[in-house]
């Protein structure tokens, strides 16, 4: 049989020899005597002899003192009276790092951040022989309190930063402010790499604290640092062994990029609350690269015409860049975008399909003339032009609209892009006007003005009406009691040809 005694004191020999069982041993195949007695309340008291495979474990040494993060190692040593093979396993508490080499020797390291107290490290043998036999035995670290900070600021490679003057602020701007539907995005901003930073911080001390975080070098008004755009400095809060990060960035506050080659040595340091010994320090640069990059823009922005008519745009690309380049540009028409119609079957192409500008200093700007046939369309589609270009690593996008429309509406959509008074609402109720108006047209030019779609422009202009002498107050506009007269004949009319002669056409 087997048996395994755990910790004991007392004699015990092995051969006659006197043998250390502080920490238990382990009997294989036992012929012998065997007694266990009640020794105290507390502890038992056994009798053994005979013959017997033995073996214990010790560990040399027995406890250690060390900081966190710091190893320690001691040896795993059985002995024993008889040939076999053990397996040694090492436990720790949770977040430390425990291994057992060839030989036994048992490494750990305890956490950044632990806890100055005693820590106890299990090791366990295991017979090969015996395996339901085992013994253990327990080294103790004792660790000790740290103050400590570590401190790197590195790139941030994932992510470019907008830099110089944003171009694109008018508020009738198709689209608006250069976003379009596919998310590209065409401002007159530059994205420059290699300007967006990662600080990271690690507590290494065995305390809490608050670091204070600055960052030196940049020009005033430079630096957004923790999406606070002009500060320098910030705060992070750390517990004992944790880490962080703070992201900062470069944003020159220039209406012209920084010429190539400028360059900025940037000092972050930061300092424990409460502590100001425990401050760490990192440096990096910020070089300005050469770059060129196209800011598009299409005039105008919409174009309204009759079926057949070729509308003209004017292609302006500037370079917002800091280093003089040609770009290549692609001119597309889009189908079945902002149009009551899908599936239109009229395919349109741009004139010139693609070109490449001529080279453009920075800040300079070159234009180009594009036309588009719209033969083969009828009233009320509507169709997408669509500019791409390429530069710096991304694909600027701007766009102009083409809607088809009668020679009245198509007057009623230029009002309402060129109206000039402070007023959204008369904007929008012009363009309101004219979709329904281009709506009962094409429904009048299949042989059908449906009463309802006249009511829709009926209400519509009186919306326009209402809006415009608000937005004209206290100046009267003579030409509303046109508007009025118009609506009030058109909402008396019943049959196509005289609804069709209501509007005009």
């Amino acid at each position: 049989g087997g048996l395994t005694i755990g910790p004991a004191t007392g004699t015990f020999q092995v051969g006659g020899q006197p043998v250390n069982v502080s920490n238990g041993f382990a009997l294989g195949n036992h012929d012998g005597a065997f007694s266990l007695s009640e020794a105290n309340a507390t502890q038992d008291s056994v009798t053994v002899s005979g013959t017997a495979d033995f073996f214990t474990l010790d560990l040399a040494p027995a406890a250690s003192s060390t900081s966190p993060s710091t190893a320690v190692s001691f040896q795993s040593d059985i002995s024993t009276n008889f040939a076999d093979s053990y397996t040694i396993r090492a436990y720790a508490p949770e977040g430390w790092t425990v291994a057992v080499d060839a030989s036994g020797q048992v490494s750990a390291v305890p956490p950044l951040g632990a806890t100055p107290a005693e820590y106890a490290i299990l090791v366990t043998a295991q017979s090969t022989l015996y395996p339901e036999l085992f013994v253990t035995a327990v080294h103790t670290v004792t660790t000790t309190a740290e103050d400590g900070l570590d401190l790197s600021v590195a790139l941030d490679n994932s992510t470019t930063i907008p830099m110089g003057a944003v171009l694109n602020t008018d508020a009738n701007d198709f689209l608006g402010r250069g976003l379009d539907p596919f998310g590209q995005l065409n401002n007159g901003q530059l994205s420059v790499p290699e300007s967006a930073y990662l600080v990271s911080l690690t507590n290494r001390s065995t305390t809490d604290y608050t670091f204070d975080v600055a960052v030196n070098g940049l020009p005033a008004g430079w630096l957004l640092l923790s999406d606070a755009p002009g500060q320098s400095s910030t705060s992070l809060p750390l517990g004992a062994g944790a880490s962080g990060q703070l992201g900062f960035y470069v944003v020159p506050t220039l209406f012209t990029l920084p010429a190539p080659g400028t360059s900025y040595n940037i000092e972050v340091t930061a300092v424990a609350q409460g502590n100001p010994a425990l401050t760490e320090t990192a440096n990096i640069s910020f070089t300005m690269p050469d770059l060129a990059f196209p800011y598009l823009h299409l005039d105008p922005t919409a174009r309204y015409a009759a079926p057949g008519d070729i509308v003209s745009f004017d292609l302006s690309a500037t370079n917002v860049g800091n280093q003089a380049a040609s770009f290549p540009v692609e001119m597309t028409v889009k189908n079945n975008l902002y149009s009551p119609q899908v599936n239109l079957t009229t395919t349109l192409t741009a004139q010139p399909a693609s070109f490449s500008t001529a080279s453009i200093a920075p800040q300079a700007t070159d234009t180009q003339a594009v036309t588009v046939d719209t033969t083969g369309t009828a009233i009320g589609q509507s169709y997408l032009l669509q500019a791409t270009s390429a530069g710096a690593g991304y694909a600027p996008v701007t766009y102009g609209r083409i809607q088809i429309v009668s020679p009245e509406s198509g007057l009623i959509f230029e009002a309402a892009d060129s109206c000039t008074l402070d007023r959204a609402p008369l904007q929008a109720s012009l363009e309101a006007l004219a979709l329904a108006v281009v709506e009962l047209e094409s429904w009048c030019a299949l042989g059908d003005c449906p009463l309802p779609l006249r009511d829709n422009v009926v209400t519509a202009g009186q919306s326009v009406v209402g809006q415009a002498t608000l937005a004209a107050q206290p100046t009267v506009l003579p030409a509303l009691d046109g508007v009025n007269t118009a609506v009030s004949n058109l909402a008396t009319q019943t049959d196509n040809a005289d609804i069709l002669a209501a509007i005009g056409v």
